[in-house]
């Protein structure tokens, strides 16, 4: 469902209760421990912890292969950056099935 992130404890500044709402695959939560839950593909759809970051489509599959241990950072992306990131990822994935059809053809 997600990765659970280390680190300094992010605490809440209204400790009230959320009213539940979407989340999707990239949604990165804070629970009531302070620790960031980042929701990868197979995650839940509605959620009630505060939302802090969305990781970009394009990183998803990157973020799904992390390991206890492994360092992340974050860095700010516009939303017309993450559409041409997931544009050229789309491209690449293209080429490389007309690669595998001419070979395997």
């Amino acid at each position: 469902m997600g990765v659970r992130l280390e680190g300094p404890e992010l605490k809440r500044v209204d400790e009230s209760d959320l009213i539940s709402e979407a989340v999707s695959p990239g949604t990165i939560q804070i629970p009531p421990s302070g620790k960031p839950i980042l929701l990868l593909g197979d995650c839940q759809t509605i959620g009630g912890y505060p939302k802090m970051a969305h990781v970009i489509t394009v990183d998803l599959a990157v973020a799904a292969q992390l390991r206890a241990g492994d360092r992340v950072r974050f860095s700010e992306v516009s939303l017309a950056d993450a559409y041409r990131l997931l544009l050229e990822r789309e491209r690449q994935l293209e080429l490389f099935r007309v690669g595998l059809s001419l070979h395997t053809s």
